[in-house]
Formats: C-alpha cells, sequence, structure tokens
C-alpha cells in the first residue's frame, strides 16, 4: 500500500511538473505540516443489533505532507496536493463517558488535485479560496486488515505571505470529505416507511502551514 500511495504522488506531481514547463508557468513547492481532526465513519448498528460500541472513527493527530503546483496566472494556481496522518481507528463506546476502544493504527493518505482562487490586491499577503478532488488512503497497520481507497474532495481557506519574490509561507484550513459507502436505512413519509440506500460520509477539518518555494 506504501508504495502505491508513493506511487501515486510521484505520478501526481511529475505530472504537475511537465504541465509547468510545457505552458511556461511558474512552479510552486510547499511541505507541509499541522493538524487533522478525527472522523466519524457514520456507521450505526441495527436497532435489533445494539452493541457497547455505535461507530468507528479515526483519531485526530499531526498531518504532513507535500504540494506542487503552477500558477496559471497571479489568480488562479494549480496543484496536486498530499497530506498524511498516521493515526488510531477506534471503536465509539455506546454509552456517554464510557471511553472508547483502540483498535489498530491506520496511515491516512490524503491526494487531491486542487485548485487555488487568490483575490485582493496586496502582493505580499495573498488569502485565497481552494477546492479539490481526488482519493484518501487508508492504510490498517495490523495483521489481517486490509487496505481501502475512497473518493474525497476538499473546500477552505488561507493565505500566501511572501517574504520576497521567491520564498515565502503559506497556512490554508480545510474541511475534506471521504465517501465511505452506501446502507440500507428506514425511511418514514406520510404515506410510510420506506428502506432507502443511505450514503455515508467522513468529514475532517486540516489545518496547515508550511513554506512556499517559488521556481
Amino acid at each position: 500500500m506504501k508504495k502505491v500511495t508513493l506511487l501515486m504522488v510521484v505520478g501526481l506531481l511529475a505530472l504537475g511538473a511537465t504541465s509547468v514547463w510545457a505552458q511556461g508557468g511558474r512552479i510552486v513547492i510547499s511541505p507541509t505540516v499541522g493538524y487533522r481532526t478525527s472522523g466519524d465513519f457514520g456507521f450505526r448498528p441495527e436497532v435489533d443489533a445494539i452493541t457497547d460500541y455505535s461507530g468507528i472513527k479515526f483519531q485526530d493527530g499531526l498531518a504532513y505532507g507535500l504540494s506542487l503546483g503552477f500558477r496559471l496566472s497571479p489568480y488562479v494556481t494549480m496543484e496536486a496536493a498530499w497530506t498524511r496522518s498516521v493515526t488510531m481507528a477506534q471503536a465509539i463506546s455506546y454509552y456517554v463517558g464510557d471511553p472508547n476502544l483502540d483498535l489498530f493504527n491506520v496511515a491516512e493518505d490524503v491526494i487531491h488535485a486542487n485548485f487555488l482562487f487568490y483575490f485582493g490586491e496586496n502582493q505580499l499577503v495573498k488569502p485565497f479560496f481552494i477546492t479539490g478532488l481526488g482519493v484518501t488512503l487508508a492504510d490498517g497497520q495490523a495483521e489481517g486488515v486490509g487496505a481501502v481507497s475512497r473518493f474525497s474532495w476538499n473546500l477552505g481557506m488561507g493565505f500566501d505571505k511572501m517574504f520576497n519574490e521567491k520564498v515565502g509561507l503559506r497556512v490554508t484550513a480545510k474541511w475534506f470529505t471521504t465517501y465511505i459507502n452506501d446502507q440500507m436505512a428506514w425511511w418514514y413519509s406520510y404515506w410510510g416507511y420506506y428502506l432507502v440506500p443511505v450514503s455515508q460520509y467522513m468529514g475532517q477539518w486540516e489545518f496547515t502551514g508550511g513554506l512556499i518555494f517559488r521556481f
């Protein structure tokens, strides 16, 4: 799984670099580090099969990564970005006040193609909106636990603070949502009860900062 993740990251970065040289854009490289919040899978047991645990979640923790992009214009940047957090998968206690059950460590990689839209006239401090989509890879680091990949997307804001034309600081706060699966649930209307598919998603915040290098 680690090899697959590395190959995907390298491929995305290489594609971005090729596009940069082909279009004569300006390369932007940014290593980042920060914090990723916990995420709840949304699983819930059936009413007639309640256990001591009501779902699955990933703990919060350190996140780090790398992005490579190029500026299409002074106001738009396209990038390939990868961030990773090694965290703990937990079973959520059904009873309020009881501790959650630690299951196993998980390496959670998020690989997205992003667009950054800058606004404002200040050339040294440039706020931006960011949005993108890609894949979330979860690799359970325990015997018998498989690796999975799911579609995900993000939306957030941030700013670039340039010290000079080549080096600066980037701070970003974004919300990303990972699709988990579809499961059946009861839906009530005036005409009765219906069993319908319901999509499950996991939402997490990610707050990161890092240097910017422009070439």
